[in-house]
């Protein structure tokens, strides 16, 4: 007979005299020896699906600690595994847990992995639904580790095509970092997210939003001033607003040579050249 069935013939069995916190108490000790067994073996799915199993019966107890300590065992697996229906529904089970406790930082994390976990799903309403709690409760708490999560919720935005939206975020993250005074929280990614901003800007056609906000980070942070980057979007701002196809094209090519482009880069320069209704075509690719 293996541990789990021993177990469950401890926790399912009739009498009149033993409670079901006592039951428990009793499979529990088998239960444990089946998550070893399972660990030894390297069978993580059925480790993460017995961790759920006996989450399930502290919370019937009423035994939340132990419930949510089993419920996190098997979400980690879940998570490592990548099975997202499984991941999704013990997030659910846990959520409800950190709000009765009022544990407000991991109610956002939990949100932000269910964000993660659905955002290549094809469900834009619950990805949007699962970071926006996720940003909610982080900003609740002034936590840094929002930072992550408004840089992902960025990225998702735009690559949703909700550009309007994601610059919301994108000033955020960039806010964040410009304006902490700690060493150790600046990062130099955070150009590449002033070159994000500036280029879903221009996609708008706003030339003039574009340039205060270039000067106001510039102000921020004056080390960007000398940034390629920095000399990157100054020249393409001068170069739009004389609408000059020829120097549009050379200086994409030009700093295309120096620091590579992104897929998110590329596909905003194309919007921006269709927008401002250049002649000819350029290959960004």
């Amino acid at each position: 007979m293996d541990y789990i069935h021993k177990g469950d013939k401890i926790l399912n069995s009739f009498s009149f005299f033993t409670d079901r916190i006592t039951k428990l108490d009793n499979a529990i000790n088998y239960y444990k020896q089946a998550l070893k067994d399972f660990i030894i073996k390297c069978d993580f799915l059925n480790y993460a699906l017995l961790a759920e199993k006996i989450g399930d019966e502290y919370i019937k107890i009423g035994d939340n600690y132990n419930g949510l300590k089993y419920y996190n065992l098997s979400e980690k697996k879940y998570i490592e595994l990548d099975v997202e229906k499984y991941s999704n529904l013990i997030i659910n089970k846990i959520i409800p847990l950190y709000i009765e406790d009022n544990k407000i930082t991991y109610i956002a994390k939990s949100y932000y992995n269910l964000a993660k976990i659905t955002r290549d799903d094809n469900n834009h309403i619950k990805t949007v639904d699962y970071f926006e709690n996720a940003i909610r409760y982080y900003q609740s708490e002034q936590s840094i580790e929002i930072k992550d999560c408004y840089k992902d919720y960025a990225n998702y935005l735009l690559d949703y095509g909700n550009i309007d939206y994601a610059l919301k975020y994108l000033d955020l993250i960039i806010q964040l970092y410009l304006n902490n005074n700690t060493a150790s929280l600046y990062s130099y990614f955070v150009d590449d997210y002033i070159l994000l901003y500036i280029l879903s800007v221009w996609t708008k056609n706003d030339t003039v939003l574009a340039k205060r906000k270039i000067d106001e980070y510039c102000e921020l942070a004056p080390r960007f001033i000398n940034s390629q980057i920095h000399k990157f979007i100054v020249g393409l701002q001068e170069i739009i607003e004389n609408n000059d196809l020829d120097s549009f094209i050379e200086h994409i090519t030009n700093y295309d040579l120096i620091k590579k482009l992104k897929p998110r880069e590329v596909k905003l320069l194309l919007i921006i050249k269709k927008n401002f209704n250049f002649e000819n075509t350029v290959d960004l690719s």
